[in-house]
């Protein structure tokens, strides 16, 4: 098993320095970047054990980061980095304690007549589910604080609080300092 190494590619340098600089005084190894350009080039996906993606990047920026990294190692893990929960999410991911995740599965499904954020946790468990987007500025709407019970749990999104073409953050807190992010984008009205 490779020693826990992420690397960071974000867009804004000062964000991306604080993360680097919390992450180093936990006793993380990490390193980070904002050449989308030069990404590819500067560092290989087989030496680290998590690449974490920073927020800013817009959909096809993303996919050719994924798919990049992912031609350099097919098991690379790649994960979608949150701004407001982006330490904690990073920490949690490089902790020994993610091996264990009680989150198994996190997913959104829009083409579902009313879409759904859905969920899967290993066993019971607290949790706070928020939607994030920024519209102007940065909008969260709980959807869920309580408990989850053992398996499958569906949390309804109404329609009018997704809006066309936004992109969208789902983020389950759990006990522990488990952090996870789901992003999607609200399909465009045809």
């Amino acid at each position: 098993m490779k020693t826990a190494r992420a690397l960071l590619v974000g867009k804004d340098q000062a964000v991306l320095n604080r993360l680097l600089s919390a992450l180093r005084s936990d006793g993380h190894a990490v390193e980070g970047t904002v050449m989308l350009a030069t990404v590819h080039q500067d560092f290989d996906a087989r030496n680290f054990t998590l690449i974490g993606l920073g927020a800013g990047f817009n959909d096809q920026e993303r996919t050719q980061l994924l798919q990049g990294f992912q031609l350099q190692d097919p098991d690379v893990r790649l994960e979608d980095v949150f701004g407001p929960v982006g330490l904690a999410q990073l920490q949690f991911l490089l902790s020994p304690a993610a091996q264990q995740s009680v989150l198994e599965r996190l997913t959104v499904l829009l083409a579902e007549v009313v879409p759904e954020v859905q969920l899967t946790v290993r066993t019971p468990t607290k949790a706070t589910i928020t939607l994030y987007h920024f519209q102007g500025q940065l909008r969260a709407e709980e959807l869920w604080q309580g408990e989850l019970p053992a398996g499958l749990t569906r949390l309804p999104l109404r329609r009018e609080q997704l809006l066309p073409g936004m992109l969208y953050h789902v983020v389950a807190q759990l006990p522990e300092g488990e952090v996870h992010t789901y992003r999607f984008t609200m399909p465009g009205v045809e």
